[in-house]
C-alpha cells in the first residue's frame, strides 16, 4: 500500500522507509476553533494536512499525524475563546508538544522535517518547540527542521488576481475566501486520513 500518512504505515514499513528512503516528515499543527458557521472547528488543521499531503505526495514524504490543538484563539484574529467548540492549548503545552516531536523523529532517524503551520497564533511557539526539541537532541542531530505557515505562499499577484479590489489583509481572512476557497478546493481524501 502506498500512502503519506505515516499513521497508516505499520512500523516495520515506516522503518524501512526511514533506512532506504529518507522521506521528510511534515508535521501539521492546526487548532480547533470557530471558523464561521460553515467551516469544520478543525479548519487550520485540515487545511495544513491537505497541503502537507499534497507536498508529500511531490517529494516523496510522509505527513505525521496533526497536532490539532494550538494556543488560544484571538478574538481580534477573528476567533476566541467565547466560541463553543474552540478548544485551546497554553503555550507551554503547545511548546511542549513540539519539542517531543523533533526529539522523537531525530531518534528515528529524520534527517529533514517541516513542520506546517495552520494557525496564526501557534508561530513564536513553535518557533521555541523547534529550539528546544534541537537542543535536546544535540549538535551532532543530523535533524533540520523547517517552520511554514502554508499561507505564505499566497504571492501578491494571487491575492491581487483573487481581491480586485485590494487584499483586506490575514487578520480579515480567518474564515474567509481564502480558507473557504482552500476548503473547498481540496478533495475529502486529503481529510480523510487525519
Amino acid at each position: 500500500m502506498s500512502t503519506v500518512w505515516m499513521n497508516e504505515l505499520s512500523w516495520v514499513d515506516y522503518q524501512a522507509r526511514m533506512a532506504n528512503d529518507k522521506p521528510p516528515i511534515l508535521l501539521p499543527v492546526g487548532a480547533l476553533e470557530q471558523h464561521g458557521p460553515h467551516l469544520p472547528l478543525g479548519t487550520d488543521g485540515l487545511l495544513s494536512a491537505a497541503v502537507a499531503a499534497d507536498a508529500a505526495a511531490r517529494v516523496g514524504g510522509l505527513v505525521a499525524p496533526t497536532l490539532s490543538y494550538g494556543y488560544k484563539s484571538q478574538p481580534k484574529c477573528g476567533g476566541g475563546q467565547h466560541f463553543c467548540g474552540t478548544t485551546s492549548v497554553d503555550a507551554a503545552t503547545l511548546i511542549g508538544s513540539v519539542r517531543d516531536a523533533v526529539r522523537e523523529f531525530a531518534r528515528h532517524g529524520v534527517t529533514k522535517l517541516v513542520i506546517l503551520n495552520g494557525h496564526y497564533e501557534n508561530q513564536w511557539f513553535l518557533i521555541e518547540g523547534i529550539d528546544l526539541g534541537l537542543r535536546d537532541v544535540g549538535p551532532g542531530a543530523r535533524l533540520e527542521v523547517m517552520r511554514l505557515e502554508y499561507w505564505d505562499f499566497m504571492t501578491p499577484e494571487t491575492l491581487a488576481h483573487v481581491f480586485t479590489d485590494g487584499f483586506p489583509g490575514f487578520a480579515l481572512e480567518h474564515a474567509a475566501v481564502l480558507e473557504t476557497s482552500m476548503m473547498l478546493h481540496y478533495p475529502r481524501r486529503w481529510c480523510g486520513s487525519i
